[in-house]
């Protein structure tokens, strides 16, 4: 919400406008998130270093997002733009993250409330299925379990995201 910043006593001088783009970049921005998904879905990086090492690898395991399940966090204009994309795409089921719970696009399959994120992260795969879970807590579910236990050093690793290359 923009509460935080609505009292005028926060900026230098009672003229100061607060304005937000919502819905300015929907578009742009979902094709580029949509880009860089076809893009880790199809091993980019790896294929562009065996180019670069003029190799020749006969398979390099691929995904598309044809029949996959996409869960997309955030249901604004980005997020509603990507999952029309994906599902444009072919992506079997496309789930929706948000704070709180009200209708959503019909791009979504479902939409599911998060009434307080707090760094919680779901992911899915075809091939694994985590549960909804806090990112402060991975470390701790760590000491029990090995896939936590990465994901936790993944965390680390990335300034508290949860980032895959």
């Amino acid at each position: 919400g923009v509460e935080p910043y609505t009292p005028d006593e926060i900026y230098p001088n009672e003229n100061v406008v607060l304005t937000n783009s919502a819905g300015a970049y929907g578009i742009t921005i979902s094709e580029h998130i949509l880009m860089v998904t076809l893009m880790l879905l199809r091993q980019m990086p790896a294929f562009q270093q065996v180019v670069a090492e003029r190799r020749w690898v006969r398979s390099m395991p691929m995904r598309s997002i044809c029949g996959s399940t996409v869960t997309v966090l955030g249901t604004g204009d980005i997020g509603t733009n990507f999952a029309r994309r994906a599902k444009a795409l072919g992506a079997a089921a496309v789930y929706g993250v948000r704070r709180t719970k009200k209708a959503g696009d019909a791009a979504f399959d479902a939409i599911y409330a998060m009434e307080k994120p707090s760094g919680a992260k779901k992911v899915c795969y075809n091939h694994l299925d985590l549960p909804l879970i806090a990112i402060d807590e991975l470390e701790e579910l760590g000491k029990d379990n090995e896939l936590y236990a990465e994901l936790a050093k993944i965390v680390k690793n990335n300034g508290g995201m949860w980032c895959f290359v």
